[in-house]
């Protein structure tokens, strides 16, 4: 490729990543808000979600046909000159690319303009880090139909969106032989039980014991400020937060319809912070649900680098037990996290 075109390829795309205006789209799909106090504070927040992630965002969106790049790989050699450009498709499978917001996972011939390529570059380590294999102390119960693993925390659920190539659900395949389903996911920084099945009469049962919200899911948080209620029963709507393609937030209409019973289990002192310790129900399972709530509340989840939670090196959310009735076997299955799955700030007997 001669210096010139490509010059003009990179002249056309436009590069969120390096171009940021104030109350436009930055290359974490954030909107700044105006003013130098509220940008300072906004950028501050997405410094602190940002870090927490093991990938950095680019977005490159092209609009001129005939200085367009013909190939993803050919996109990405030239708006990252430095890398090797036999690596592509290594760094995409650690990291991850989008097409339009479609995954592409090997080299693809690009559409016509107007498109939008999205890359997930992997950080320094951030493959040293990630789970290889299931481990056998994880697994709560086993049988046949079904598998609850004790998910640590770091490990996504299903392929995420900045990273491909470990998940809960590929690990469980990899261990069994056979497909597994989640029907519902634990957010990648929490930690505890997920039910899971893994035979396909199985699947169809517990997808829509979920979707009827058949089944009763407990979840132990530490949050701060301490509260001041005993219990409370939570009813609103979140949709996206403009302010990072990540985010939820409460909002008066559009969203979806959140539901938690939350109860005060004790008050306590974590790492010398005042702290309450919650126990969730959920009648409903939007994304960051329990965190958004409680952060509209006024006392956000110990260790949420999403919503300004204080700062530890742990997301205090732990999903406990789950309940349902199986219909295909006419029974009630419960399942629960065992005492040595306990992290150090929770205690065995809160396990109802």
């Amino acid at each position: 490729m001669t210096k010139k075109r490509r010059r003009n390829i990179l002249e056309n795309a436009i590069s969120h990543d390096s171009t940021v205006e104030i109350g436009a789209i930055d290359s974490h799909g954030t909107v700044s808000p105006g003013g130098p106090e509220k940008t300072a504070k906004h950028d501050a927040q997405v410094h602190r979600i940002e870090s927490s992630l093991t990938s950095k965002r680019h977005e490159f969106i092209y609009r001129n046909q005939q200085k367009a790049p013909h190939t993803l790989f050919e996109a990405l050699q030239i708006n990252f000159p430095n890398f090797d450009k036999n690596n592509w498709g290594k760094r995409i499978a650690q990291g991850g690319a989008y097409i339009n917001g479609h995954p592409a996972l090997v080299d693809s011939i690009l559409p016509a303009v107007p498109f939008r390529i999205e890359y997930y570059e992997p950080k320094a380590g951030a493959h040293e880090k990630l789970f290889k294999r299931l481990e056998k102390e994880w697994i709560v119960y086993e049988d046949k139909e079904l598998i609850a693993i004790n998910k640590p925390a770091g490990l996504a659920c299903i392929q995420a969106r900045e990273q491909h190539s470990s998940h809960l659900r590929k690990l469980v395949e990899d261990y069994l032989g056979k497909q597994a389903h989640l029907p519902s996911r634990l957010d990648t920084s929490a930690r505890g039980l997920v039910v899971i099945s893994t035979a396909g009469p199985t699947h169809k049962m517990l997808q829509q014991v979920y979707e009827r919200h058949e089944v009763e899911k407990y979840y132990l948080l530490a949050v701060s400020p301490v509260v001041k209620w005993n219990s409370k029963l939570v009813q609103n709507r979140l949709d996206r937060d403009p302010r990072h393609a990540i985010l939820r937030k409460v909002v008066e209409t559009g969203g979806d319809e959140a539901i938690t019973f939350f109860s005060k289990v004790s008050d306590t002192v974590l790492d010398g912070v005042p702290c309450s310790i919650i126990l969730a129900k959920p009648r409903t399972g939007r994304t960051h649900q329990l965190r958004v709530q409680l952060a509209a509340l006024g006392s956000p989840v110990v260790g949420d680098n999403f919503y300004a939670g204080v700062c530890s090196s742990e997301l205090h959310l732990l999903s406990l037990k789950i309940k349902f009735f199986d219909k295909r076997s006419k029974t009630a299955r419960e399942f629960k996290l065992r005492e040595c799955d306990m992290p150090s700030w929770a205690k065995y007997e809160w396990v109802v």
